[in-house]
């Protein structure tokens, strides 16, 4: 999945979730460079989005003239288990298991990083099968 150009590829990603409302699409400019973050609603810790992930590439950014884009990679954007994602199947897993895509348009390249807060639901009989059942 490389078209010829970063807007090509942003449409090629929002094509890819085009069918699903949870995931969202929210573009963010860092020193003139455009981030599009990738999420799962329901999924995320919106709170670690915001907090953690926004202000680190931010950071990142600002260290980012002293050094090569893979070297501050490696250096600067300290995020919660980044890994460069390439496969479009490894997308849509990453994204719908909680984590982040960052997809940096100046350099064509994505990666993943945790920020999961699955929802927590216990295993409960429902009202209607307790009816069905009778009392215990």
């Amino acid at each position: 999945m490389q078209p010829a150009n970063t807007n090509d590829y942003s449409e090629t990603l929002k094509q890819l979730f085009h069918k699903s409302a949870d995931v969202q699409f929210q573009v963010y400019t860092f020193n003139q460079r455009n981030v599009l973050f990738i999420t799962c609603e329901a999924m995320i810790d919106q709170h670690l989005l915001n907090d953690v992930i926004v202000e680190r590439v931010q950071l990142f950014f600002n260290k980012l003239e002293e050094l090569s884009f893979e070297e501050a990679v490696s250096s600067y954007l300290h995020i919660p288990a980044l890994k460069k994602v390439e496969d479009t199947d490894e997308m849509i897993t990453e994204v719908y298991a909680g984590n982040v895509l960052l997809y940096f348009e100046d350099y064509n390249v994505i990666y993943s990083s945790t920020i999961s807060k699955k929802p927590n639901r216990n295993t409960e009989e429902t009202n209607t099968e307790v009816v069905v059942k009778g009392p215990r």
